[in-house]
């Protein structure tokens, strides 16, 4: 199967549940994005105190081929006494199918 270098503009979210409205360290989720394939992870950046959180920042996962099944969660980060991250959303999306001689453009909404 084709395959081919994946990069991942994550642009936005919107309406993000808040994680963080109760306890010692209440406030508004601090919201970033992991994607992961198999034993590969990588992450955005994380925004502090938003709900709606705008990253506009580019995700690279190496090579991977045509169908490939990626993991996308969006978590609140947690730091002292929140103890771990909070996941928000979770989704997946397949790497669509390119190859040398067609690398279309594609677009995935999640």
């Amino acid at each position: 199967s084709a395959g081919g270098n994946v990069t991942i503009l994550v642009r936005y979210a919107t309406n993000m549940p808040n994680r963080d409205a109760s306890g010692p360290a209440a406030g508004v989720s601090d919201p970033y994005v992991k994607f992961t394939v198999g034993g590969i992870s990588a992450s955005t950046s994380n925004i502090r105190n938003n709900l709606n959180p705008e990253w506009n920042e580019y995700v690279s996962l190496g090579f991977l081929g045509s169908a490939t099944e990626i993991r996308v969660d969006i978590w609140d980060k947690d730091t002292g006494l929140e103890f771990a991250d909070d996941l928000l959303v979770t989704s997946t999306v397949r790497v669509p199918f390119c190859s040398t001689f067609n690398a279309d453009y594609s677009e995935e909404r999640c």
